[in-house]
């Protein structure tokens, strides 16, 4: 997803007269979605909301699903969660990092103390050197909460590598539930997002416009779900309160 890229195969399209667009954007401004709206033609913006009405888009609730995540290890007893964020840039980024900020807000009262360290790209590499940074800063974290797979692998090599345990020292919780997540040491607990869902959903956005046909909504939010494994510990004499949790 390179803009310059984009905006190039996006011009292309539009000359040679295609009927509809699905533009997978995670830029938070993307002159590629104002081109689309420019030459009027149907498109539907995947993966984040555009500012301009005329857009409809399907994305998932990211937001929602990084307060899952932290939901999860508050009721696991969890009280210095870190959050490895993504780049602010880009829309997923923003709004997992948004999430962990108001799930920390909503269980101050519990006892959270949030700590944020933020990765210049979604990479292994990237997790690997903002867990380094976090430990440095706050040795006392008990759990992690990366923005993404990726994020969280890079955290868990880093913790190997300093021989410190997951999930028995430190717990991490991914999001995305990406592919062989479950075939790592400890299986990774994450955050499932449907992403597969996303272009079938596009897709009938799309058709609808292009048939002129209405649809009930041009808003489409899909909701995340909690995929438990092995890297998240509860801590010792935590009373779990799952049912409590997911209804503050």
């Amino acid at each position: 997803n390179v803009p310059g890229r984009q905006a190039a195969v996006i011009e292309r399209f539009i000359r040679q007269g295609v009927e509809g667009l699905a533009v997978v954007t995670f830029a938070r401004c993307d002159p590629a979605v104002d081109a689309c709206i420019e030459a009027n033609v149907p498109t539907v913006a995947v993966f984040r909301d555009p500012e301009s009405d005329l857009i409809p888009s399907v994305r998932v609730d990211d937001a929602k699903a990084m307060e899952i995540a932290v939901q999860h290890l508050v009721a696991c007893g969890h009280r210095r969660i870190a959050h490895i964020a993504g780049p602010q840039n880009v829309s997923t980024g923003y709004d997992r990092h948004r999430g962990f900020r108001r799930a920390c807000r909503a269980h101050a009262r519990d006892g959270v103390v949030p700590a944020i360290v933020f990765g210049a790209e979604f990479t292994v590499e990237d997790g690997e050197i903002a867990c380094a940074e976090l430990l440095r800063a706050n040795p006392d974290i008990t759990a992690i909460a990366a923005a993404n797979d990726m994020l969280a692998i890079g955290a868990l090599r880093h913790l190997q590598a300093r021989g410190i345990r997951c999930p028995e020292d430190i717990s991490i919780i991914g999001m995305n539930n990406m592919q062989f997540m479950d075939a790592i040491a400890p299986a990774l607990t994450t955050i499932h997002t449907p992403t597969a869902e996303l272009g079938a959903q596009a897709a009938t956005l799309l058709i609808a416009m292009i048939n002129d046909t209405p649809v009930k909504t041009t808003r489409v939010v899909l909701q995340p779900e909690l995929v438990v494994r092995k890297s998240v510990a509860e801590i010792r004499g935590a009373v779990r309160r799952d049912a409590d949790l997911a209804t503050s």
